[in-house]
């Protein structure tokens, strides 16, 4: 969230920040369409609970990629931390 404070350019956002954006304004999207009654469109029947994963999944997409490739020296990092003496 820091990253929307000092960030004002839309073009230099990370996925973070994109990810939440899209969250936030999918929430918006359902919560108008809860208090206008008379709106009966597709915003009402959005899926928040798949938004939810999806951005879950997109976020981790990243690690998941990168972590064969830095393995070997995260590894390597927690044993000289585990080394007493």
């Amino acid at each position: 969230m820091n990253g929307l404070y000092h960030v004002t350019d839309s073009k230099y956002y990370s996925i973070q920040n994109i990810l939440n954006r899209m969250l936030q304004d999918v929430q918006f999207l359902s919560s108008a369409a809860a208090t206008q009654s008379g709106i009966t469109t597709v915003t009402s029947n959005l899926p928040t609970t798949g938004v939810r994963m999806l951005v879950a999944v997109v976020g981790l997409v990243p690690i998941l990629m990168a972590y064969p490739f830095f393995q070997k020296y995260l590894v390597k990092g927690i044993m000289i931390g585990g080394v007493k003496g």
